[in-house]
């Protein structure tokens, strides 16, 4: 959810941020060239001012999972006419092949983009394909009722298209950003992969295993899924509820479990476990083979300082380890760490790992 109401200054005396603006869309260019995470730490800057053969995007990125992602800002147009033009840019994305993207990338950044993904992301993409779906982004530096009607009606209809209206905020030492998306970003991104089915009430859950910080041995061990590093990352654990059915994929490896979760979702330090004598003990305090720690992690203009691991209890159905991990073209991958998924690929992926697991669900 986009975040309201003032930003204020903590002291003695709290004062609350003046709204103001930016003195230009090209400095907001400029800044979004610079660095991605302020739109989303999941996105990776492929170009600007592409050339498309009727007109020039913007930006154009690209997700972890390989979404390919238009970025329009909004500068003197028409709300009619910058949605348009969007709207085309996004149908000359879709017929981007992989090779053309790649391409792209070396010409402006003389190195592949194998390299540019592993070098951002530790991996080159989550098992889905480069440009398998698209995402089309509008940003404006101040809100407009036409172009917010008429993306908002697109979205409805199926259309992956959201806009970010960035709030500009003033004190002593300058100018204060931060984005204020249309639409939940995660319903944006789950809409980009098409075909729109009614939601079958199973999570998709991302464990990032083998980043540094988390080890799904662990999580099979003591019954537990979890994700952190920032606010982005572990928000979406508060979607789920005792009860949720969590269907579990490691980036780079698959899927690797399916189970109920216990708890809600509760910072890492507080969640307890059965321990060897039947007592309740806390999970930190077990033989891990991850951290479960951020300390490193800076928090940036997009994300908010919490940057610690939250977790979930989970009373895991069926599981297997990394190496055995379901993964095969076709099959269901998002960026998110946890989503509600309503696409055809997600009701063929479910479909697949109950042939492969035959789990018992209980419903």
């Amino acid at each position: 959810m986009s975040p309201t109401g003032p930003i204020w200054r903590v002291g003695k005396e709290p004062k609350p941020l003046q709204l103001s603006k930016m003195d230009s869309e090209q400095q907001l260019e400029e800044m979004l060239v610079a660095d991605m995470r302020i739109l989303s730490p999941e996105w990776m800057y492929l170009g600007n001012q592409v050339q498309t053969g009727t007109g020039r995007i913007d930006i154009l990125a690209v997700a972890r999972d390989g979404t390919l992602v238009v970025i329009e800002l909004k500068r003197h147009e028409t709300s009619r006419d910058v949605v348009a033009q969007t709207l085309d840019y996004l149908s000359w994305a879709a017929e981007q092949t992989p090779e053309s993207i790649e391409a792209l990338y070396s010409e402006r950044h003389k190195k592949s983009l194998a390299d540019g993904l592993q070098a951002r992301f530790g991996a080159v993409n989550e098992g889905e394909p480069l440009n398998g779906q698209q995402l089309a982004v509008i940003v404006a530096s101040e809100p407009n009722s036409a172009t917010e009607r008429m993306v908002k009606y697109l979205s409805k209809m199926g259309v992956p298209i959201n806009l970010n209206t960035f709030e500009v905020f003033r004190d002593e030492t300058g100018l204060l950003l931060r984005p204020n998306w249309l639409i939940d970003l995660a319903e944006t991104e789950l809409d980009s992969g098409g075909g729109k089915q009614p939601w079958n009430l199973q999570y998709y859950c991302s464990f990032g295993h083998g980043t540094g910080s988390r080890d799904w041995v662990d999580a099979r061990t003591y019954g537990f899924f979890s994700a952190g590093g920032g606010r982005w990352y572990s928000q979406t654990l508060e979607l789920l509820e005792p009860g949720s059915v969590i269907w579990v994929m490691a980036p780079t490896y698959g899927y690797v479990g399916v189970g109920r979760t216990t708890t809600r979702s509760m910072p890492f330090d507080e969640f307890k476990v059965v321990g060897p004598s039947g007592e309740d003990v806390l999970l930190k305090d077990q033989p891990l083979v991850g951290t479960y720690t951020h300390d490193g992690m800076a928090a940036t203009v997009t994300a908010d300082a919490d940057v610690g691991e939250y977790v979930v209890g989970v009373q895991w159905i069926h599981t297997v380890g990394v190496d055995d991990a379901v993964r095969r073209p076709g099959l269901f991958g998002n960026q998110n760490s946890v989503c509600r998924p309503r696409s055809t690929k997600w009701v063929h992926t479910v479909n697949e790992l109950m042939a492969a697991w035959k789990p018992d669900l209980g419903v």
